[in-house]
């Protein structure tokens, strides 16, 4: 499990609980600060409002799995079936978690905002990043040039099976799961090397798929923020300095959302942030993006 602020975990935990229970829109944030045993205004503390506290939510989650996935990830085992254990892990999650899932089917045009936009589409891409790879280790150099087509057909397998057993409730056996997919996918290998002939998707497909228009300068240096925000949460540092921290990089946020930004103060906060040695690469690719000089 990730490490991050001890409250901000109960208020993530608890938002958790009573979304999947009672629904995003009828949860209340007063609701979410009482079965943290806070205050609302200790509620806003650590979340600016309930959409923030989704956001976070989808960040503790995905960040959990990947922490378990890394996990085997690391174990001795023949790559076939590490990652028979890898989807374990993921379907074992999404099980537990499948009231929350379901809520969001149900509620995400009422909750998806921009921010949990652009960050499924990241985890989208790390999925896609991770398959492409898992599937070079199993099937080979041979598989390279259909490797896009490959991910897209394995995650549409996954994908159908995940729908069946959270949206229908049909019963099926997890633990069976998923050497059932990976001997699909054997034979959609072999049926795509017998065959030849040129894939399916290209590269370009597929990046212009997941850019999301994140080729905006706007949009590069929001997801930079975002993601030093990220890096702070799993740092594990004392209240105080994590408070202090995220204070430093909430001002970053509003001075790069201003129309003529203030160079010198950008300069002065990312020399603060830069002392942290996990958030220096962030602060240097916000001085690129800028082109300016962190003192």
């Amino acid at each position: 499990m990730i490490k991050t602020n001890r409250k901000k975990i109960k208020i993530i935990e608890s938002g958790l609980t009573l979304f999947a229970k009672k629904g995003y829109e009828f949860t209340s944030i007063q609701e979410i600060a009482t079965e943290s045993n806070i205050s609302k205004g200790a509620f806003y503390l650590h979340f600016k409002s309930k959409e923030e506290l989704l956001l976070s939510i989808f960040k503790y989650n995905h960040e959990n799995m990947k922490a378990q996935i890394t996990a085997v990830d690391k174990l001795n085992m023949d790559p076939r079936e590490k990652f028979k254990q890898q989807i374990l892990v993921q379907l074992k999650q999404i099980a537990e978690h499948k009231d929350f899932i379901i809520m969001h089917f149900r509620e995400q045009a009422v909750a998806m905002n921009e921010d949990i936009h652009r960050y499924m589409r990241k985890m989208q891409m790390e999925m896609k990043t991770w398959y492409e790879g898992t599937l070079m280790e199993i099937y080979g150099s041979e598989a390279a040039p259909y490797l896009y087509d490959l991910s897209l057909l394995l995650d549409g397998i996954r994908t159908i099976f995940v729908k069946l057993m959270i949206v229908s409730q049909i019963p099926l056996d997890i633990e069976r799961l998923p050497a059932y997919i990976l001997k699909r996918m054997d034979h959609l290998v072999d049926g795509i090397l017998l065959e030849g002939g040129p894939p399916l998707m290209e590269e370009t497909m597929v990046k212009a798929y997941f850019s999301d228009h994140s080729s905006c300068a706007d949009d590069v240096l929001r997801e930079i923020v975002a993601n030093m925000k990220d890096q702070l949460d799993i740092l594990g540092m004392d209240e105080e300095d994590y408070d202090l921290h995220l204070k430093a990089i909430d001002y970053l946020k509003r001075c790069l959302e201003q129309k003529a930004p203030d160079r010198f103060s950008i300069q002065g906060v990312l020399a603060n942030l830069k002392q942290v040695s996990e958030l220096k690469p962030y602060c240097k690719e916000i001085a690129q993006h800028l082109k300016i000089q962190i003192v």
